[in-house]
């Protein structure tokens, strides 16, 4: 087995807890400034809660320990987090 495959084969048996942040990240298109963009790409952001969704991609089990605000918002990253897999 190769030291990749190993890893993931660990990643895949075990359940993860993870605590930290998850929130959204804004990106204009290529090359434009974000002051100067008209549209942006919204995506999942904070690094514990990608660290979660690619624990979830790898076969593992993640839960995330984390506070969202009560609105638009926060729907939204429990969504995502959903989306991905991954336990809050």
């Amino acid at each position: 087995m190769s030291d990749l495959s190993h890893v993931l084969a660990g990643i895949a048996k075990n359940n993860f807890i993870i605590v930290g942040r998850v929130g959204i990240d804004f990106t204009p298109p290529a090359g434009v400034a974000i002051e100067d963009a008209e549209t942006c790409m919204i995506a999942m952001g904070g690094s514990s809660a990608n660290i979660g969704a690619g624990i979830c991609k790898f076969g593992g089990k993640a839960s995330l320990v984390t506070c969202v605000s009560d609105d638009a918002i926060g729907r939204y990253c429990i969504n995502q987090l959903k989306a991905y897999g991954v336990g809050s």
